[in-house]
């Protein structure tokens, strides 16, 4: 269900001006969230469904705003609400919290970026962090440094049991 509330998303998210219906991702987050509540497992990051609600109601805001433009700080106000509530509702989400601190980045937040930085450190395997660590010089576009730091990631994920084939790959 998540897979086609992402897909039918997109294609909204891609027509027209206005013309987006999100009746049908509405449909399919409420599905996912049923089988949540009937206990089905299959669904491994719950949190998702949040996440497509927050970009659907990015998407809304944006259309709404029309000819006047959208109001940046309005829009990224809104979505740090959200996105907080999020992190309180699933508060040790690994994933989840990876995800975060990349998105308070780009919301210009560094006291939430540096508060899920230390849950990371605290909480998350150290090649996680190490991840995260090669974001900055990424961003500096000291390559040979962000390099070294991902294999070095990579090398102590190879070690840990607990690490997935698709973490090691996404390194």
């Amino acid at each position: 269900w998540l897979r086609l509330a992402r897909d039918v998303l997109t294609v909204e998210s891609l027509q027209e001006d206005n013309d987006a219906s999100y009746d049908r991702v509405e449909d399919a987050l409420a599905r996912a969230e049923a089988l949540i509540a009937e206990g089905d497992e299959t669904i491994e990051e719950p949190w998702e469904i949040d996440f497509l609600r927050i970009s659907m109601a990015r998407l809304r805001f944006i259309g709404q705003s029309g000819e006047q433009g959208v109001d940046r700080s309005e829009l990224r106000d809104g979505l740090l609400l959200q996105f907080v509530a999020t992190e309180e509702k699933y508060p040790d989400e690994g994933e989840l919290k990876k995800r975060l601190h990349a998105i308070y980045g780009l919301l210009e937040q560094p006291s939430e970026q540096e508060r899920v930085y230390t849950w990371m450190k605290e909480n998350a395997p150290s090649w996680e962090v190490l991840a995260i660590d090669a974001q900055k010089p990424v961003k500096e576009k000291d390559y040979i440094a962000a390099r070294d730091l991902y294999r070095q990631a990579l090398d102590q994920a190879k070690e840990d049991p607990e690490a997935t084939r698709e973490s090691k790959a996404e390194l």
